[in-house]
């Protein structure tokens, strides 16, 4: 694919990105709770967090993304739906979760890379810090203590669907974000996925830091 339109489908599937996950289980969390000390409570301790994508959640995902990109850009959509159909997104996010030490089938470990990843781009943190990890961990720990506290978490139909989404967005957004990079065009990039990750999600990670603590809103 010729990298400048390459570059307009990513970018167009990426601004669509945080509305998709408004339409997943993610949009019934209370983002307020998030920012609690990461310590892990008895529930989520005690919680499933597993997930399997089945072949019918991974088509439902990929579908409602499809007709939701649709909606703005057929042709987009359209060439999405060819690159979806030769690459493996399941394959493509476990490799890029290990690398970041956390797993694939993890509800919490998936949905701590996507908030992860929307923190990184928007703050332009485009380079690996030593306490990446620890500052991982204790992301990880404050998802899986937001999640425990959600009823749909506990059905595991509603965690295949959640897992697919929650890859897809991923690895799209990702994916997006590179193209970015090899465009210039990162600074209008992070401003259009931070606007909309606050509209759809009530987050403005502007205003969020990372820490080895977790994530905190700033003074």
């Amino acid at each position: 694919m010729h990298s400048r339109i390459r570059h307009i489908v990513l970018l167009a599937l990426a601004l669509g990105a945080v509305h998709a996950s408004a339409q997943s289980g993610a949009s019934t969390l209370s983002f307020d709770k998030l920012f609690a000390p990461p310590v892990v409570t008895d529930a989520a301790k005690k919680a499933d967090f597993s997930y399997t994508v089945t072949p019918e959640s991974k088509k439902k995902a990929q579908d409602d993304y499809l007709a939701s990109l649709a909606k703005a850009n057929a042709n987009a959509a359209k060439t999405l739906e060819g690159q979806l159909a030769r690459n493996d997104v399941g394959a493509i996010y476990a490799r890029i979760a290990s690398a970041l030490g956390l797993k694939r089938g993890d509800l919490a470990d998936t949905f701590t890379a996507y908030l992860f990843l929307n923190w990184s781009i928007v703050n332009n943190e485009t380079d690996d810090r030593p306490d990446d990890k620890q500052r991982l961990a204790a992301l990880r720990a404050q998802v899986a203590n937001l999640l425990a506290g959600n009823e749909s978490v506990r059905d595991a139909p509603a965690r295949s669907k959640m897992g697919a989404e929650l890859e897809l967005l991923f690895v799209t957004l990702q994916a997006s974000w590179q193209s970015a990079a090899q465009q210039g065009s990162l600074k209008p990039f992070s401003e259009s996925v931070g606007k909309l990750f606050k509209d759809s999600m009530g987050v403005d990670l502007k205003t969020v830091s990372l820490t080895t603590q977790g994530m905190s809103v700033n003074n």
